[in-house]
């Protein structure tokens, strides 16, 4: 600790007494790497090691970003802390305390570990609603390593949560994923403990279509389903299981807009098959037996299933769920509308719409924009999702020219974007995908795509059992390349994984970028023409970046997907936060403090900073920001943004008089 101390001492205040030339000498033997967040972050990667680290991140208000500090060949654990950033303004400080420090190639964890690739630090800012914009400074510090200047630019656009954006997200949890992974009970307590992460990290993301799986062994690969039975002989529904999921996905994600109950397989009506249910000898147990029952279609299914069905509309009503829809699910390409199954579901499910995955070959249109819901075979459809990825042969050029597609609250058609993700993304897929692919569903010029499905979180691969995924019920090539796992498991469960950050920030962009083309399309908006034009700067700036690597099919579209890391994409971000921001009409924030200090610390900060020249004992003069001053340390932000940080009885003595009066 006192050689890296000293010897960090050393090199910032090198940087001010000597030139700037000998700075970028010392800085160049730095271990550590700061790659732009949409770089893929891998062991064995070639880092660009000629640019002075610093970390970047921007957001608007009540969202959050993500970026990586690498230290290649760092093989020991590393641990990092943070300062409190300061507003470059004179508002208050963003608390450290809204600042997550993760580590780790295969995932964000909570805690380092010893990696012969070296250590990475994922540095995530969670910025609430009330938070002043601006930029704002600080210093990461790495034990060993050294010390890196964190600059977070915060928007004036608050975005919603991301439960309420105007897209759609549709990402799949597979509990008995979890449950075989970790060697659990499933639906024990063990078990709910480790699905909290998916359930937490899909939250953040946003997601909107919730499956529940009352039958074992369909596509998603169950055994043990959500709905079990009691009774022996007189079996009655039994919800302990899905009324303690129901509570989980409340607390972390929210609301879904659609519940879709898995109660449909092709096979199970073209063959009759047995249906497979969960049995328990003691309500609220844990587990269960697996049991066979006669087909559905057999004589008192119905009724039997009529009651499992309604106990689970009743309890998405009784958790305040209004706008929430139940519909059953799932139809694919085979279709069997047969009037057995017909009947069998008038009864069991009287009134509710259906869901379907299906490459659409020989159906009728999709419903224009005001339409609800999708007629097929005589069923009422309202939930349809394709595996096509978006067409982007013919985005335009001039996209401010047409008025948006579908609004929000239109009928629901997802794209899976089969073709671009892999399987396994975090091993083979480039993060700039899943930033873009939100803007790429809602730009998609052949297809009004409203937002992104069957992205898998948790249906992890085990060594002798494969996923569990299409298990059962392949779906022929509807679910072929599809992403089976976007969240590597970690001690306790699912980690954060690099991708699921940018499909994070990609999500938030992406109902951003909504926002400014429908007020800058709309002629009843009356933007003032100031107004506009840097509404339509910032849109075409995102736009530009987004249409130079998303054009043309999936094959173009992934040999340039890299190139957005070579972008300064978030200088264009910026530009649209605080362009949405105007739009919606967003107040100026009173400078107060963003949360309670620490420890009972007196909230606020530091003193308004101030910009000055500054003169060391030898007469060298150098101007930079004081942030503040701990014993005989100042530590001043110099004009290219890097701190550093210098004794004080080393400047000159107007400067010591000057700091004397401003700390005392």
């Amino acid at each position: 600790m006192f050689y890296s101390e000293s010897f960090k001492s050393l090199r910032l205040f090198a940087g001010f007494l000597l030139s700037g030339l000998f700075t970028q000498l010392v800085l160049a033997q730095s271990p550590i790497i700061t790659p732009n967040p949409l770089t893929p972050v891998r062991p064995g990667a070639s880092w660009d090691r000629s640019a002075e680290p610093r970390v970047r991140l921007v957001t608007p208000r009540n969202s959050g970003a993500t970026a990586p500090v690498v230290l290649p060949g760092m093989t020991r654990p590393v641990q990092a802390r943070i300062s409190d950033l300061r507003h470059e303004q004179g508002g208050p400080n963003f608390p450290s305390a809204l600042i997550e420090l993760r580590y780790g190639w295969d995932g964000l964890a909570p805690d380092a570990e010893a990696h012969d690739e070296g250590q990475v630090v994922w540095v995530t800012v969670n910025v609430p609603p009330n938070a002043p914009p601006g930029r704002y400074a600080g210093q990461l510090t790495l034990t060993p390593g050294g010390t890196v200047p964190v600059l977070l630019e915060i928007g004036t656009w608050v975005a919603p949560s991301p439960n309420d954006f105007g897209g759609w997200m549709s990402l799949l949890n597979s509990p008995a994923s979890v449950a075989r992974y970790y060697e659990v009970e499933k639906w024990s307590d063990e078990h709910f403990e480790r699905l909290v992460p998916t359930l937490r990290e899909m939250g953040r993301v946003g997601n909107h279509v919730l499956y529940i799986t009352p039958v074992g062994r369909s596509h998603f690969g169950d055994e043990i389903s959500m709905i079990r039975w009691t009774g022996g002989n007189n079996p009655q529904p039994e919800f302990s299981a899905l009324d303690r999921y129901l509570d989980l996905w409340g607390q972390h994600i929210g609301p879904p807009r659609k519940v879709i109950v898995y109660l449909n397989e092709s096979s199970w009506w073209g063959n009759r098959r047995e249906v497979r249910v969960t049995t328990l000898n003691r309500p609220g147990a844990p587990g269960g037996e697996v049991t066979e029952w006669p087909p559905f279609s057999a004589s008192g299914q119905a009724e039997r299933w009529r009651a499992a069905v309604g106990g689970i509309v009743q309890r998405v009503r009784q958790r305040g769920w209004d706008d929430t829809e139940v519909l059953i699910g799932v139809v694919g390409d085979q279709r069997n509308f047969s009037e057995e199954m017909t009947a069998f579901f008038e009864t069991a499910a009287p009134g509710l719409r259906w869901a379907t995955f299906t490459h659409g070959r020989g159906d009728p249109r999709i419903p224009d924009e005001r339409g609800t819901s999708h007629t097929l075979g005589g069923l009422d459809f309202a939930y349809v999702e394709f595996p096509y990825a978006p067409d982007n042969r013919q985005l335009t050029d001039t996209p401010l020219n047409r008025r948006p597609g579908r609004g929000p609250n239109s009928f629901p058609f997802i794209t899976s974007f089969r073709g671009l993700p892999s399987a396994n993304p975090t091993a083979d897929d480039e993060p700039g995908l899943y930033f873009f692919m939100p803007l790429a569903a809602y730009n998609a010029p052949r297809r009004d795509y409203v937002g992104i499905g069957r992205l898998g979180m948790d249906f992890w691969e085990t060594p002798n059992g494969g996923t569990l995924i299409g298990r059962f019920e392949r779906w022929h090539n509807l679910y072929r390349g599809n992403p089976r796992w976007m969240l590597p498991p970690g001690p306790k469960g699912a980690l954060a994984s690099q991708h699921t950050e940018a499909l994070r920030m990609g999500t938030t962009l992406a109902e951003a970028m909504r926002i400014l083309h429908e007020a800058l399309t709309d002629e009843s908006a009356n933007l003032s023409p100031d107004v506009k034009e840097r509404g339509t700067k910032a849109y075409m700036a995102m736009y530009d970046l987004f249409h130079g690597i998303w054009s043309g099919g999936n094959n173009e579209t992934q040999s340039r997907l890299g190139n957005i890391a070579r972008e300064d994409w978030q200088s264009a971000l910026r530009l649209v936060y605080d362009a949405a921001g105007e739009i919606a009409g967003e107040q100026p924030v009173t400078p107060a403090p963003i949360a309670a200090a620490p420890d009972g610390a007196a909230p606020g900060g530091a003193p308004p900073p101030e910009i000055r020249d500054w003169t060391s004992d030898q007469g060298t003069t150098i101007r930079g920001l004081f942030l503040g001053r701990e014993g005989n340390i100042v530590t001043i932000r110099i004009e290219d943004g890097r701190e550093i940080q210098v004794p004080a009885n080393r400047l000159s003595e107007e400067d010591q008089a000057w700091l004397r009066a401003r700390t005392q």
